[in-house]
């Protein structure tokens, strides 16, 4: 998670564009609209993402007193998924394949027969499982303009970049080297230099003698 751990794994960003005047209600209004959902194992779904509080990953009320935290706007990302592991999978199809062949005294099965089977089985194991669920905090300071994502993952931060912006049409620029160097000012010829200088190690000298 991050946030209230105290894990030093963020990705930092810059948010543009303008807060609303009514920021409060147009922030719980934007994190309804895109909340968690639960995956139904009844479903065909494997995969759900949204915002939950970041006090409980079962909650997505988002109460002014959860979210709003001083200059700070506290929330979460959570993902589930929902999927047999295929090597399980495998294990228990070759078991109910020969128990569908046993009871209808075939010799083999056909195709259609054999993916009747398949689907009413991870339907089944589906029902017995808990889904994965992966909780990635996110710290959003109002007066610097500046987000951080408790994740340094490229998966993690494309999944949340892409559910931010549906959820709240900010710009969103991630706080790297060379993003830094580009809003500093420096002319075209400057930043193209910077973009093609090699990594340095910088060590101290040893001090004294053996």
């Amino acid at each position: 998670m991050g946030v209230l751990s105290g894990s030093l794994t963020t990705t930092s960003y810059r948010v543009g564009g303008r807060l609303p005047d009514n920021l409060k209600e147009r922030v719980q209004s934007q994190l309804t609209a895109h909340k968690f959902i639960p995956i139904e194992p009844q479903s065909d779904r494997t995969d759900s993402v949204g915002w939950v509080s970041t006090h409980d990953p079962f909650d997505t009320n988002f109460h002014v007193g959860d979210v709003f935290w001083g200059e700070y706007m506290l929330f979460t990302l959570r993902r589930d998924t929902l999927a047999v592991p295929p090597s399980v999978f495998k294990i228990y199809l070759a078991k109910r394949l020969e128990e569908v062949r046993v009871e209808l005294g075939l010799e083999r099965l056909n195709k259609a027969q054999k993916d009747n089977a398949r689907e009413i089985l991870e339907a089944e194991l589906r029902r017995k499982i808990l889904p994965a669920v992966k909780l990635v905090d996110v710290a959003w300071s109002m007066t610097r303009e500046e987000l951080w994502l408790f994740s340094a993952s490229a998966s993690v931060r494309a999944r949340f970049e892409e559910l931010f912006q549906r959820t709240f049409k900010l710009p969103l620029i991630p706080r790297n080297a060379y993003a830094i160097l580009e809003g500093s000012g420096l002319d075209d010829d400057a930043l193209e230099g910077a973009a093609h200088r090699e990594p340095s190690s910088f060590t101290l000298a040893q001090q004294g003698g053996a």
